[in-house]
C-alpha cells in the first residue's frame, strides 16, 4: 500500500520493479488507477519478452533463460506468472494474457502441481493454461517428427 501511495504523490520518486509490480498491479486494479495499471502492464510485457526460452537442464530442472544469460528455475517465477495471468484475465487484457500463456505453456506439469498459487487459481484459469500447454506440446511433437523425416 505504501508503494501505491508513493506513486500517487509526486514528491516521491518511485519506479516499478520486479519486486513491487505485482502488488502495484493488484492495488491499481482494485482501486481503478489506470496510469499505474498501464505502467505495470508495460513493465510486465517488457519483462516477459526478455525470456529467451524455457527449457530443461540435464538434471531435469526447468530453467528460464533471460536476455542477459541469467538462468532461473521456473519454480522461482511460476507463482508470479500465475498471479499476473489471473489479474490480466479478469481485466480482459488479451495481449498480456496471450504473452503470459505463451510462457506458461512451456512449463511442465510437475512445476504447476508444486505451485501453491496455481493450485489456488479458479478451475477455468487452470483449464485455459492446460489447453495452451497441450497445444504447445502438440506443436513441439509435430516439429520434432518433421525434423526426423
Amino acid at each position: 500500500m505504501i508503494e501505491l501511495l508513493q506513486f500517487l504523490y509526486p514528491q516521491f520518486q518511485c519506479t516499478i520493479t520486479y519486486q513491487n509490480v505485482t502488488g502495484l498491479l493488484i492495488l491499481a486494479r482494485r482501486f481503478e488507477i489506470n496510469f499505474i495499471l498501464t505502467a505495470c502492464r508495460t513493465f510486465i510485457l517488457l519483462y516477459i519478452s526478455k525470456f529467451n526460452c524455457i527449457h530443461t537442464d540435464s538434471n531435469g530442472i526447468n530453467l528460464i533463460e533471460q536476455e542477459n544469460g541469467l538462468r532461473l528455475t521456473i519454480s522461482s517465477i511460476l507463482d508470479i506468472l500465475c498471479i499476473w495471468y489471473r489479474e490480466f484475465f479478469y481485466m480482459n487484457d488479451q495481449l498480456v494474457c496471450e504473452n503470459l500463456l505463451n510462457k506458461l505453456s512451456q512449463c511442465n506439469i510437475i512445476n504447476f502441481n508444486a505451485s501453491k498459487i496455481f493450485n489456488d487459481l479458479e478451475e477455468k484459469l487452470k483449464c485455459k493454461i492446460f489447453q495452451i500447454r497441450a497445444k504447445y506440446l502438440e506443436i513441439s511433437r509435430t516439429s520434432i517428427i518433421s525434423d526426423v523425416n
